[in-house]
């Protein structure tokens, strides 16, 4: 079953160029999520309060086709896919006003068990929707690594950033990516894989982490990582950018 609905893409949504910002384009998919889910009687506050079940996000990867601009009217579409073991996959897609696809995502989650804490089989879970089948890529399991990693800053986990879970929301991810970006590389942005190793909780200082590598094709891809104070890994994310256009 594939659900989509249309919104309104809003002004304070977009960034300096007038397109709609990484993070808000996750929001959007996200939305659908919980729609989805609620359209069967699951939604997240019945998940969480009557089931004890609550979705957390592994990995992402989202793919930029074209940007969306404000006051634009986008048709969202999301869709799960056959689970298998302890991921439960869902596919994301973004259209334009004119029909053509601005952005696609593809996400990994596994269901917690609140009382427990441990993870739940995807087969041990009915949705009450049929899957779908995935779209044609998904996030590698492995990321290059660069020659060199530098220190580009640190990052406060603040009111802001944090759901009702206690630390930073998924959708706050890419924004997050974005700001220690080289400048002007944003808009150039096509791929964005992100592996959440970690929690990033309310209070937390992270250690942001940068590197740039150059592929045999030319293409620039930066790899962003965060840090706890402990030095274990919570974020890694990695982004590849279009070629820059010749004026």
């Amino acid at each position: 079953m594939i659900y989509q609905e249309h919104l309104i893409a809003r002004w304070h949504d977009t960034d300096a160029t007038l397109a709609v910002r990484p993070s808000q384009q996750l929001v959007f998919m996200q939305e659908m999520a919980f729609r989805h889910l609620d359209s069967v009687g699951k939604n997240l506050d019945t998940m969480r309060y009557e089931d004890g079940l609550a979705f957390i996000l592994t990995r992402l990867t989202l793919k930029f086709h074209a940007p969306i601009r404000p006051s634009e009217d986008i048709t969202a579409q999301t869709w799960v896919c056959e689970g298998k073991g302890l991921n439960f996959p869902r596919c994301f897609r973004l259209y334009k006003q004119d029909g053509t696809v601005a952005a696609e995502g593809v996400s990994s989650w596994v269901l917690i068990d609140l009382n427990t804490h441990l993870p739940r089989r995807a087969r041990d879970f009915d949705y009450g929707f049929t899957p779908e089948e995935p779209l044609d890529f998904s996030t590698p399991r492995r990321f290059e690594q660069p020659d060199q990693m530098q220190e580009v800053g640190t990052r406060r986990i603040v009111y802001s950033d944090i759901d009702y879970n206690g630390h930073m929301n998924n959708t706050r991810y890419p924004d997050m990516v974005c700001d220690y970006l080289p400048e002007g590389t944003v808009s150039r942005i096509h791929t964005m894989h992100l592996e959440l190793a970690k929690e990033a909780k309310f209070g937390a200082t992270l250690r942001v982490e940068r590197g740039e590598r150059t592929t045999e094709t030319g293409e620039t891809v930066y790899l962003v990582r965060t840090l706890d104070e402990q030095g274990e890994l919570c974020l890694c994310a990695e982004v590849w950018l279009r070629a820059e256009t010749v004026q």
